[in-house]
Protein backbone atom coordinates (compact mmCIF):
# COMPACT_ATOMS: atom_id res chain seq x y z
CA UNK A 1 0.00 0.00 0.00
CA UNK A 2 2.70 2.41 0.69
CA UNK A 3 4.82 2.04 -2.49
CA UNK A 4 1.12 2.21 -4.26
CA UNK A 5 0.82 5.86 -2.65
CA UNK A 6 4.27 6.75 -3.38
CA UNK A 7 3.74 5.68 -7.15
CA UNK A 8 0.58 7.53 -7.47
CA UNK A 9 2.53 10.67 -5.70
CA UNK A 10 5.71 10.54 -8.12
CA UNK A 11 3.01 10.39 -10.96
CA UNK A 12 0.58 13.35 -9.52
CA UNK A 13 4.24 15.14 -9.36
CA UNK A 14 5.42 14.59 -12.45
CA UNK A 15 1.56 15.63 -14.01
CA UNK A 16 2.02 18.96 -11.91
CA UNK A 17 5.75 19.59 -12.77
CA UNK A 18 4.70 18.69 -16.72
CA UNK A 19 2.22 21.56 -16.55
CA UNK A 20 4.54 23.81 -15.40
CA UNK A 21 6.83 23.53 -18.00
CA UNK A 22 4.04 23.60 -20.24
CA UNK A 23 2.44 26.98 -18.86
CA UNK A 24 5.53 28.79 -17.86
CA UNK A 25 8.44 27.97 -19.91
CA UNK A 26 8.86 28.35 -23.36
CA UNK A 27 10.08 25.60 -25.80
CA UNK A 28 13.73 27.18 -26.18
CA UNK A 29 15.66 29.72 -24.25
CA UNK A 30 18.91 31.17 -24.21
CA UNK A 31 19.19 31.74 -28.25
CA UNK A 32 17.93 28.83 -29.44
CA UNK A 33 18.90 25.80 -26.89
CA UNK A 34 16.00 23.08 -26.30
CA UNK A 35 14.25 23.59 -23.16
CA UNK A 36 14.76 19.47 -21.71
CA UNK A 37 12.89 20.24 -18.38
CA UNK A 38 10.18 18.20 -19.64
CA UNK A 39 12.31 15.01 -20.99
CA UNK A 40 14.67 14.99 -18.02
CA UNK A 41 11.38 14.48 -15.58
CA UNK A 42 9.96 11.92 -17.67
CA UNK A 43 13.48 10.08 -18.10
CA UNK A 44 13.70 10.20 -14.39
CA UNK A 45 10.25 8.60 -13.90
CA UNK A 46 11.22 5.76 -15.93
CA UNK A 47 14.55 5.06 -14.16
CA UNK A 48 12.71 5.07 -10.84
CA UNK A 49 12.54 8.69 -9.33
CA UNK A 50 10.48 9.39 -6.53
CA UNK A 51 8.41 12.86 -6.09
CA UNK A 52 11.20 14.37 -4.19
CA UNK A 53 13.94 13.39 -6.71
CA UNK A 54 11.28 15.08 -9.68
CA UNK A 55 10.74 18.39 -7.48
CA UNK A 56 14.49 18.43 -6.89
CA UNK A 57 15.67 17.93 -10.62
CA UNK A 58 12.81 20.61 -11.65
CA UNK A 59 13.91 23.60 -8.93
CA UNK A 60 17.75 22.75 -10.40
CA UNK A 61 17.16 23.28 -14.49
CA UNK A 62 13.95 25.52 -14.48
CA UNK A 63 16.46 28.96 -13.35
CA UNK A 64 18.05 28.64 -17.02
CA UNK A 65 14.43 28.89 -18.94
CA UNK A 66 12.76 31.52 -20.53
CA UNK A 67 9.33 32.20 -20.29
CA UNK A 68 6.30 31.12 -22.09
CA UNK A 69 5.85 32.77 -25.63
CA UNK A 70 2.67 30.69 -26.73
CA UNK A 71 0.26 28.22 -25.35
CA UNK A 72 -0.81 24.60 -26.91
CA UNK A 73 -4.03 23.54 -27.84
CA UNK A 74 -4.60 20.08 -27.05
CA UNK A 75 -5.03 17.77 -30.30
CA UNK A 76 -6.89 14.69 -30.63
CA UNK A 77 -4.80 11.34 -30.69
CA UNK A 78 -5.90 10.64 -34.69
CA UNK A 79 -4.46 14.52 -34.75
CA UNK A 80 -1.59 13.68 -33.06
CA UNK A 81 -0.58 10.91 -35.56
CA UNK A 82 -1.22 13.17 -38.29
CA UNK A 83 0.73 15.79 -37.34
CA UNK A 84 3.69 13.37 -36.29
CA UNK A 85 3.80 11.80 -39.68
CA UNK A 86 3.91 15.16 -41.56
CA UNK A 87 6.83 16.24 -39.17
CA UNK A 88 8.65 12.80 -40.33
CA UNK A 89 10.98 14.23 -43.34
CA UNK A 90 12.00 16.54 -40.70
CA UNK A 91 13.19 14.62 -37.68
CA UNK A 92 16.72 15.75 -37.11
CA UNK A 93 15.78 19.77 -37.50
CA UNK A 94 17.01 21.03 -34.22
CA UNK A 95 19.59 18.33 -34.01
CA UNK A 96 16.48 15.75 -33.17
CA UNK A 97 14.87 17.48 -30.13
CA UNK A 98 11.44 18.57 -31.61
CA UNK A 99 11.47 14.52 -32.53
CA UNK A 100 12.83 13.41 -28.74
CA UNK A 101 10.22 15.69 -26.78
CA UNK A 102 7.02 14.03 -28.94
CA UNK A 103 9.16 10.79 -28.09
CA UNK A 104 8.96 11.38 -24.29
CA UNK A 105 5.63 13.01 -24.50
CA UNK A 106 4.25 9.29 -25.98
CA UNK A 107 5.56 8.05 -22.87
CA UNK A 108 3.53 9.56 -20.67
CA UNK A 109 0.53 9.62 -22.68
CA UNK A 110 -0.29 12.95 -21.73
CA UNK A 111 -2.64 15.13 -24.86
CA UNK A 112 -1.90 18.15 -23.44
CA UNK A 113 2.00 17.56 -23.11
CA UNK A 114 1.77 15.55 -26.98
CA UNK A 115 0.51 18.80 -28.46
CA UNK A 116 3.30 21.25 -26.38
CA UNK A 117 5.76 19.04 -27.67
CA UNK A 118 4.38 18.48 -31.36
CA UNK A 119 4.30 22.12 -31.28
CA UNK A 120 7.54 22.84 -30.40
CA UNK A 121 8.84 20.40 -32.88
CA UNK A 122 6.76 22.22 -35.51
CA UNK A 123 8.31 25.51 -34.94
CA UNK A 124 12.22 24.43 -35.48
CA UNK A 125 13.41 25.30 -38.92
CA UNK A 126 12.47 22.12 -40.80
CA UNK A 127 15.39 19.55 -42.63
CA UNK A 128 16.54 20.48 -45.64
CA UNK A 129 15.14 18.01 -48.18
CA UNK A 130 17.97 15.62 -50.12
CA UNK A 131 17.54 12.79 -51.89
CA UNK A 132 18.34 9.12 -50.44
CA UNK A 133 17.73 6.59 -53.04
CA UNK A 134 20.66 4.72 -53.95
CA UNK A 135 22.04 1.27 -52.14
CA UNK A 136 24.18 1.48 -49.49
CA UNK A 137 22.51 0.29 -46.10
CA UNK A 138 25.77 0.51 -43.77
CA UNK A 139 26.15 3.96 -42.65
CA UNK A 140 29.74 2.70 -41.87
CA UNK A 141 30.51 2.94 -44.63
CA UNK A 142 29.30 6.35 -46.14
CA UNK A 143 30.85 7.82 -42.95
CA UNK A 144 34.37 6.24 -44.00
CA UNK A 145 33.56 7.97 -46.92
CA UNK A 146 32.71 11.09 -45.64
CA UNK A 147 36.41 10.85 -43.66
CA UNK A 148 38.19 10.14 -46.68
CA UNK A 149 36.71 13.55 -48.20
CA UNK A 150 38.30 15.66 -45.70
CA UNK A 151 35.12 17.18 -44.91
CA UNK A 152 36.10 18.96 -41.57
CA UNK A 153 32.90 20.29 -39.13
CA UNK A 154 31.75 23.84 -39.21
CA UNK A 155 32.71 26.63 -36.68
CA UNK A 156 30.80 27.58 -34.37
CA UNK A 157 28.78 26.10 -31.12
CA UNK A 158 25.01 26.24 -31.92
CA UNK A 159 24.44 22.11 -33.12
CA UNK A 160 21.10 23.23 -35.22
CA UNK A 161 22.77 25.74 -37.37
CA UNK A 162 25.75 24.00 -37.87
CA UNK A 163 23.95 20.98 -38.88
CA UNK A 164 22.26 23.14 -41.19
CA UNK A 165 25.59 24.15 -42.29
CA UNK A 166 27.06 20.11 -43.11
CA UNK A 167 23.68 19.03 -44.96
CA UNK A 168 24.07 22.00 -47.40
CA UNK A 169 26.87 21.20 -48.58
CA UNK A 170 27.30 19.66 -51.99
CA UNK A 171 30.09 16.94 -51.23
CA UNK A 172 27.89 16.00 -48.28
CA UNK A 173 24.39 15.46 -50.19
CA UNK A 174 26.71 13.50 -52.90
CA UNK A 175 27.70 10.79 -50.24
CA UNK A 176 24.08 10.77 -48.57
CA UNK A 177 22.93 10.51 -52.13
CA UNK A 178 23.76 6.96 -51.24
CA UNK A 179 22.26 5.54 -48.57
CA UNK A 180 19.27 3.29 -48.85
CA UNK A 181 16.88 2.23 -45.75
CA UNK A 182 15.29 -1.07 -45.01
CA UNK A 183 13.52 -3.15 -42.68
CA UNK A 184 16.60 -2.97 -40.68
CA UNK A 185 18.18 0.06 -40.49
CA UNK A 186 16.27 1.38 -36.96
CA UNK A 187 18.50 -1.10 -35.76
CA UNK A 188 21.56 -0.01 -37.91
CA UNK A 189 21.00 3.23 -37.15
CA UNK A 190 20.21 2.78 -33.38
CA UNK A 191 23.76 0.88 -33.26
CA UNK A 192 25.73 3.40 -35.43
CA UNK A 193 24.84 6.00 -33.24
CA UNK A 194 26.11 4.19 -30.13
CA UNK A 195 29.22 3.46 -31.73
CA UNK A 196 29.36 7.01 -32.58
CA UNK A 197 29.30 8.43 -29.48
CA UNK A 198 31.85 5.56 -28.05
CA UNK A 199 34.26 7.33 -30.74
CA UNK A 200 33.28 10.82 -29.78
CA UNK A 201 31.35 11.17 -26.64
CA UNK A 202 30.18 14.75 -27.59
CA UNK A 203 27.10 16.97 -27.85
CA UNK A 204 26.53 15.80 -31.56
CA UNK A 205 27.24 12.16 -31.30
CA UNK A 206 24.34 11.58 -28.23
CA UNK A 207 21.60 12.54 -29.96
CA UNK A 208 22.19 9.93 -33.22
CA UNK A 209 21.08 7.10 -30.52
CA UNK A 210 18.95 8.82 -28.54
CA UNK A 211 16.86 10.13 -31.38
CA UNK A 212 17.22 6.61 -32.85
CA UNK A 213 15.10 5.38 -29.20
CA UNK A 214 12.88 8.45 -30.24
CA UNK A 215 11.58 6.96 -33.57
CA UNK A 216 11.10 3.31 -32.37
CA UNK A 217 9.28 4.88 -29.17
CA UNK A 218 7.07 6.42 -31.98
CA UNK A 219 6.94 3.42 -34.06
CA UNK A 220 2.91 2.70 -34.17
CA UNK A 221 2.31 6.45 -34.74
CA UNK A 222 3.69 6.78 -37.98
CA UNK A 223 2.43 6.57 -41.10
CA UNK A 224 5.11 5.59 -43.07
CA UNK A 225 8.14 4.45 -40.70
CA UNK A 226 10.57 4.40 -43.38
CA UNK A 227 10.85 8.00 -43.83
CA UNK A 228 11.86 9.32 -39.94
CA UNK A 229 14.31 6.40 -40.58
CA UNK A 230 16.22 8.14 -43.68
CA UNK A 231 15.50 11.58 -42.76
CA UNK A 232 17.17 10.68 -39.07
CA UNK A 233 20.31 8.36 -40.87
CA UNK A 234 20.70 12.06 -43.21
CA UNK A 235 21.22 13.71 -39.98
CA UNK A 236 23.03 11.12 -38.15
CA UNK A 237 25.87 11.04 -41.02
CA UNK A 238 25.91 15.29 -40.36
CA UNK A 239 26.59 14.80 -36.60
CA UNK A 240 29.15 11.84 -37.37
CA UNK A 241 30.69 15.32 -39.41
CA UNK A 242 29.73 17.87 -36.32
CA UNK A 243 31.88 15.02 -34.52
CA UNK A 244 35.10 15.19 -36.58
CA UNK A 245 34.60 11.75 -38.40
CA UNK A 246 36.23 10.00 -35.91
CA UNK A 247 37.31 5.90 -36.51
CA UNK A 248 34.38 4.05 -35.24
CA UNK A 249 36.77 1.40 -33.31
CA UNK A 250 35.78 -2.06 -31.96
CA UNK A 251 33.21 -2.20 -28.81
CA UNK A 252 34.29 -5.70 -27.81
CA UNK A 253 35.90 -6.00 -24.27
CA UNK A 254 34.39 -2.12 -23.41
CA UNK A 255 33.93 -2.00 -19.70
CA UNK A 256 30.61 -2.87 -18.45
CA UNK A 257 28.60 -2.13 -15.34
CA UNK A 258 25.01 -4.01 -14.31
CA UNK A 259 22.15 -2.40 -15.53
CA UNK A 260 21.60 -1.54 -11.68
CA UNK A 261 24.48 0.45 -10.89
CA UNK A 262 23.80 2.49 -14.32
CA UNK A 263 19.87 3.06 -13.10
CA UNK A 264 21.27 4.62 -9.74
CA UNK A 265 23.81 6.20 -10.89
CA UNK A 266 21.72 8.26 -13.76
CA UNK A 267 19.19 9.12 -11.48
CA UNK A 268 21.33 10.82 -8.86
CA UNK A 269 22.23 13.01 -11.99
CA UNK A 270 20.98 16.72 -12.61
CA UNK A 271 22.54 16.03 -16.63
CA UNK A 272 19.38 15.54 -18.54
CA UNK A 273 21.27 13.98 -21.25
CA UNK A 274 23.20 11.62 -19.60
CA UNK A 275 19.48 10.07 -18.05
CA UNK A 276 18.14 10.57 -21.48
CA UNK A 277 21.13 8.65 -23.18
CA UNK A 278 20.94 6.10 -20.83
CA UNK A 279 17.13 5.63 -20.29
CA UNK A 280 17.65 5.17 -24.57
CA UNK A 281 20.50 2.21 -24.15
CA UNK A 282 17.99 0.59 -21.53
CA UNK A 283 15.05 0.45 -24.07
CA UNK A 284 17.25 -0.46 -27.16
CA UNK A 285 19.06 -2.86 -25.06
CA UNK A 286 15.50 -4.60 -24.24
CA UNK A 287 14.40 -4.11 -27.98
CA UNK A 288 17.71 -5.60 -29.71
CA UNK A 289 20.00 -7.45 -27.15
CA UNK A 290 22.90 -5.61 -28.29
CA UNK A 291 25.45 -5.68 -25.47
CA UNK A 292 26.99 -2.32 -26.96
CA UNK A 293 23.81 0.01 -25.27
CA UNK A 294 25.20 -1.29 -21.78
CA UNK A 295 28.97 -0.65 -22.78
CA UNK A 296 27.37 3.29 -23.70
CA UNK A 297 25.52 3.35 -20.33
CA UNK A 298 28.44 2.36 -18.33
CA UNK A 299 30.34 5.04 -20.03
CA UNK A 300 27.92 8.11 -19.78
CA UNK A 301 26.84 7.10 -16.24
CA UNK A 302 30.67 7.66 -15.21
CA UNK A 303 31.07 10.64 -15.87
CA UNK A 304 31.62 12.80 -12.80
CA UNK A 305 32.88 10.02 -10.67
CA UNK A 306 36.82 10.05 -9.02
Amino acid sequence: MRAEKANRDTLATLDRLLRHNRERFDGSYDGGLSNHLSMGLIALVRLGANAARLEAFFEAYAPRLDPVTRASTTVSEAEVNARLSALAPHVGSGAFHGLIRVAYASMVGDAAELSAALDFFASLPPMRPLDAVGSELDLGVLAASLAESGMAPPPGVNITTRLAEVMARPAFQDVVARLAVDEGSLDHLARFGARLWLAAGDFASLHVPTGAHAIRTLGPRWADPVVPVRTAAVAALGCYVLAGCPTLGPVEGLPVDDWETIRVRALASNDEHLCKLVLSCMDEAASTGDPIYVAVATRVSRRGEA
